[in-house]
């Protein structure tokens, strides 16, 4: 009971000195709030172009040589293409897509006039994603009319179609249909992650080297607490912090996906409030083992600017395995998901796929990574028990 309320105490004060801070405390809430709004903007910029995919949409084809290919011009006219003159000659071509006054250009030779059997050539800057994807969608048209017109020469030889494609592939999806947005609604995880890492640094460092500095530690240390107790009490205001930090980090996401995505058709719905109810309590034992971390790096940094180098690069070592695991995700299992960081993103992604992660792995994440933070933490406060860690000697 006394270390209990010494804890309570320790966890008390911190918790006002931070509330104190107006400033800190302003910055620390709004940051959550910056990757959710700039995801949701991205993501309403790219449901509302003018990409592929949609029926409806009408887009510009810049043609050089249109006259010799009649039939091709009169399908994409039909597919919502206006055809629009390009330049003949090959350098202007190129300088007219370098330049980005044309997204690409059809190239039709002279030699295809009249000719069933003749070759096109698109002209397109693959490092511009405007150009890029009106690029796609005119190579899409004329691939789907190259098929059209093998099929009616094969007829009129009073051949059989098939034979041009002896082989028929059917897909059958038993998952969500994949577009845009899930590539989108995949970055949460890492994120996330990265959140969970950086939301607290700045009073893990101020409650820890920074009362160092300021020489407030000697007289908390003077104090009838015990250390064990005084830096678990340091380590709950900085995990309680974390832990509003990230709430308000997937509130955000949830208010900003769902807006990004309101009345866009054609675009799966974001995950609903469950999920994100489901990502922040899995989240928990991750938000105790960065704390660890950071109060254990904190206590061996001999300056607050130390630290800050330290912990400002700590969350990129779980941001880069996130990042990839959007493209190449990991199919959790109990070994897995028992480790810290990579478990929890690798459930994460389970959870945002709209499929069951299970109990099983769940516990494992659990057990594993809250093992990891009480290892973690017994070696701080090791460390916190010597002086010269403590004082900086």
């Amino acid at each position: 009971m006394k270390a209990f309320k010494s804890i309570k105490i320790v966890f008390y004060k911190e918790t006002v000195d931070h509330l104190r801070d107006h400033r800190s405390l302003s910055l620390s809430l709004v940051f959550p709030l910056l990757a959710p709004i700039l995801v949701g903007i991205l993501l309403y910029f790219v449901n509302t172009s003018n990409i592929q995919g949609q029926e409806d949409f009408i887009m510009d084809g810049p043609v050089a040589g249109a006259e010799n290919a009649p039939r091709l011009m009169e399908y994409l006219t039909e597919h919502g293409i206006v055809i629009k003159p390009a330049p003949l000659v090959r350098e202007f071509q190129e300088d007219a897509v370098k330049r980005g006054s044309l997204p690409f250009i059809l190239v039709i030779p002279p030699e295809a006039a009249g000719q069933n059997l003749f070759k096109v050539e698109i002209i397109m800057d693959r490092g511009s994603p405007k150009s890029l994807a009106a690029a796609a969608t005119i190579l899409r048209h004329v691939t789907i009319f190259g098929r059209q017109e093998s099929k009616r020469m094969l007829e009129a030889s009073g051949l059989d179609p098939r034979i041009a494609t002896p082989i028929t592939v059917t897909e059958r999806n038993i998952g969500k249909t994949l577009n845009t947005a899930f590539l989108f609604y995949n970055m949460i995880p890492s994120l996330l992650t990265f959140m969970i890492f950086m939301g607290a640094v700045y009073l893990a460092i101020d409650v820890s080297v920074g009362e160092r500095e300021r020489g407030s530690l000697e007289s908390l240390l003077a104090t009838p607490i015990e250390r064990s107790s005084l830096l678990l009490g340091k380590s709950l205001t900085a995990l309680f912090f974390t832990a509003v930090i990230i709430l308000i980090n997937l509130v955000a996401f949830y208010v900003a996906l769902r807006l990004a995505t309101g009345g866009v058709e054609n675009v799966d719905p974001p995950p609903g409030a469950l999920v994100f109810v489901k990502l922040f309590v899995i989240s928990l034992p991750l938000m105790a083992f960065a704390v660890a971390l950071q109060m254990a790096i904190a206590f061996m940094t001999k300056s607050a600017k130390e630290a800050q180098i330290y912990l400002g690069l700590l969350p990129i070592i779980p941001l880069l395995p996130g990042l990839v695991m959007i493209f190449s995700p990991v199919d959790p299992s109990s070994a897995i998901s028992a480790i810290p960081i990579y478990g929890q993103l690798a459930l994460f992604i389970e959870i945002i796929g709209g499929r069951d992660p299970g109990w099983s792995n769940v516990m494992y994440s659990i057990v594993g990574t809250m093992s990891g933070a009480m290892i973690i933490f017994y070696a701080a406060s090791r460390l916190f028990e010597r002086e010269k860690t403590v004082l900086g000697f």
